[in-house]
């Protein structure tokens, strides 16, 4: 005797014609919905602080070249009132690419410049774009008000500023001394890239010390 297994055809027809209800599909789009406005938020800070990280490596690497630098120059720091070469001025970074082991970025025929580490923050927006350059050589700013024939012993007092404590007007204290280099804007806080603020006021600014040391701006 052959038995028969196959369900009763009303039966198969209820299995084949059921799907989801409106209701339902509604529902998962709800909870998806919610999952997805959970996940973003975290993935955007995941992502900020990548981006703040591997700015800090290209600081660092900055630094290596720097410190190259001055174990070459007794000490001293290069003497250059700008960061990017204009004119007679070759810059502080085209001083310091033979050090950093990287030429620096070349401008294209449409006035772009190439996007090269370790000069250009991963968080830049678009400035490296224009300068080539994500990166400020502090230095600079009291160098561009002083006379060019200083002497060595004048020279090593914009030292001291760099490399002896220092407290800021808004009582942020830095015992290495104030930051040689450090991003040009204020790249790694939402919502505020591509700002100037007050010098004393570094949030959202990656910094480097001449110790080595190199500070996140939170």
């Amino acid at each position: 005797m052959q038995l028969d297994f196959t369900p009763p055809r009303r039966h198969c027809d209820s299995f084949m014609r059921r799907g989801f209800s409106l209701v339902e599909l509604l529902a998962v789009i709800g909870v998806i919905a919610v999952l997805i406005g959970i996940a973003l938020p975290a993935f955007a800070g995941v992502l900020r602080t990548a981006k703040s990280v591997r700015c800090q490596a290209n600081l660092r690497s900055i630094l290596s070249g720097l410190q190259g630098y001055r174990d070459d120059h007794l000490g001293l720091i290069p003497w250059s009132s700008v960061t990017q070469s204009t004119g007679k001025d070759p810059g502080a970074f085209g001083v310091l690419a033979d050090y950093i082991g990287v030429p620096v970025p070349a401008e294209s025929q449409d006035g772009i410049y190439e996007q090269i580490e370790p000069y250009v923050c991963p968080a830049d927006i678009g400035l490296s774009e224009l300068y080539g350059f994500s990166y400020a050589y502090r230095p600079s700013s009291f160098m561009q008000v002083m006379p060019e024939d200083w002497s060595r012993r004048e020279a090593m007092e914009i030292i001291k500023f760099f490399s002896e404590p220092q407290v800021f007007q808004n009582g942020v204290r830095y015992p290495q001394g104030a930051p040689v280099m450090m991003d040009s804007l204020r790249f790694h806080l939402p919502g505020s890239r591509g700002r100037h603020y007050p010098h004393d006021d570094l949030r959202g600014y990656n910094q480097a010390f001449l110790d080595g040391s190199v500070r996140a701006g939170k």
